[in-house]
């Protein structure tokens, strides 16, 4: 099976490793964080703009993921080895990384269509060269049909639909 990568891939394995290595340099405090991070995520998306501004909810999962990392640190926990140190913040890193992943992969515009009674991912209002970055990876149409399907995720990741 070939799964192919386009340029928002790219840049979302980028967020995913970004988000590893500070885990891994955070270490166990960035694990806890990441659990009252993803609660508080999923209460606040709601009450969200996000048909007006759908990038508000990736933006809000940043700035939840590095607020609860920096409060995390305030906790004083005992200190573990370097390398669990290490393992358990990678840990958490990870969990974060993958869903601010799945978090931009499905924060692009779709459109219904009302010939075909169905939605577009991508919208056809979005630039050329992201929707054609959109179209070729191998993540975003999967991930976005998941979302679509799953009412209890379409709360967590809702969709931009237009």
């Amino acid at each position: 099976m070939r799964v192919e990568v386009s340029l928002l891939d790219v840049a979302v394995f980028f967020v995913i490793a970004l988000s590893l290595a500070y885990g891994v340099r955070k270490g166990a405090p960035f694990a806890i964080a990441v659990v009252p991070a993803l609660v508080l995520y999923a209460v606040l998306v709601q009450f969200l703009p996000l048909q007006e501004n759908p990038w508000l909810g990736t933006v809000l999962a940043v700035i939840l993921g590095g607020g609860a990392a920096t409060l995390a640190q305030l906790v004083p926990l005992p200190r573990l080895s370097n390398t669990a140190e290490g393992v358990i913040g990678g840990a958490g890193g990870a969990l974060w990384g993958l869903f601010l992943a799945v978090s931009i992969w499905v924060s692009f515009p779709a459109q219904y269509k009302a010939s075909t009674g169905s939605l577009q991912y991508p919208s056809d209002r979005i630039p050329d060269l992201i929707a054609q970055s959109i179209e070729g990876s191998g993540f975003a149409q999967p991930l976005f049909n998941w979302v679509i399907k799953n009412p209890a995720v379409q709360r967590i990741f809702p969709p931009n639909l237009q």
